[in-house]
């Protein structure tokens, strides 16, 4: 897998910030999460990688919200992640 990957989004949670169909450029090796951030995890219930905001990190364990909250499945349904489930880090969008 390379290191850097051109993502396309396919979801609506952390729209206005971004859309719905709009790309971004994401490391997937080397990264260090801070408060913040935006990142691709895979969901805890499934393979599918989302894409979300850094809220909280505690112990190797992260809470992670969507910007647009009414679109949005994050932690305040599922609640920590480990921050395994982070895949990578999106540096910029465009």
């Amino acid at each position: 897998m390379w290191p850097l990957r051109i993502v396309r989004i396919a979801d609506r949670s952390m729209e206005p910030t971004i859309k719905d169909g709009s790309f971004v450029l994401a490391t997937f090796s080397f990264f260090c999460i801070r408060l913040g951030d935006v990142v691709l995890l895979r969901h805890p219930s499934s393979e599918m990688l989302i894409i979300k905001r850094v809220l909280r990190i505690s112990d190797g364990m992260v809470w992670v919200e969507g910007d647009n909250n009414k679109e949005s499945s994050d932690s305040r349904k599922f609640g920590w992640i480990n921050s395994k489930y982070i895949a990578g880090k999106v540096l910029m969008r465009f």
